[in-house]
């Protein structure tokens, strides 16, 4: 039984190393375009949380492509946060996904609470909850809509 990738390789006529460079490839430049797929989960995620506010669906939109494109000026800076522990020998290196998961998730958590505490206002409890489930609400979408998402577009293309 072949996967679909080996399948699809042999009918464009590739081996598989060769389609999976191309794969990759692809899934680089879209992976760069599909981040706006982020905006309207992350909307839903504040307007349900913070369905009594009365707010425009709009305005939970805005709040949502503010959140965004933080994450998107954010990302980078734990680099050096994330490669200390493992020049350090303190972190082996194949858990450095983990190590930069969690100071990602750290960071996007208290942005999070500060973000919606000063925009939907709220007890600094509600908003350490509510920041709590934004960034497991991200990291769902992340797993389970996104990166199949782009898993399938680019198998489309190719």
């Amino acid at each position: 039984m072949q996967t679909w990738t080996s399948a699809q390789a042999t009918r464009l006529g590739l081996s598989d190393a060769a389609y999976a460079a191309r794969f990759d490839a692809l899934t680089l430049t879209l992976a760069k375009s599909l981040v706006v797929f982020f905006v309207p989960v992350i909307a839903l995620l504040f307007g349900l949380l913070n369905w009594r506010s009365r707010r425009y669906a709009l305005e939970h939109v805005t709040a949502a492509l503010h959140y965004v494109s933080l994450l998107l000026l954010i990302l980078p800076l734990p680099y050096p946060l994330v490669w200390a522990p493992v020049r350090l020998g303190w972190v082996d290196r194949s858990s450095i996904d983990v190590v930069w998961s969690a100071i990602t998730a750290l960071t996007l958590g208290v942005y999070a609470a500060w973000f919606l505490r000063r925009v939907y206002g709220g007890s600094v409890a509600a908003t350490t909850v509510k920041a709590i489930a934004i960034v497991t609400g991200f990291y769902l979408a992340l797993i389970f809509l996104y990166r199949p998402l782009l898993f399938f577009i680019t198998y489309a293309l190719l």
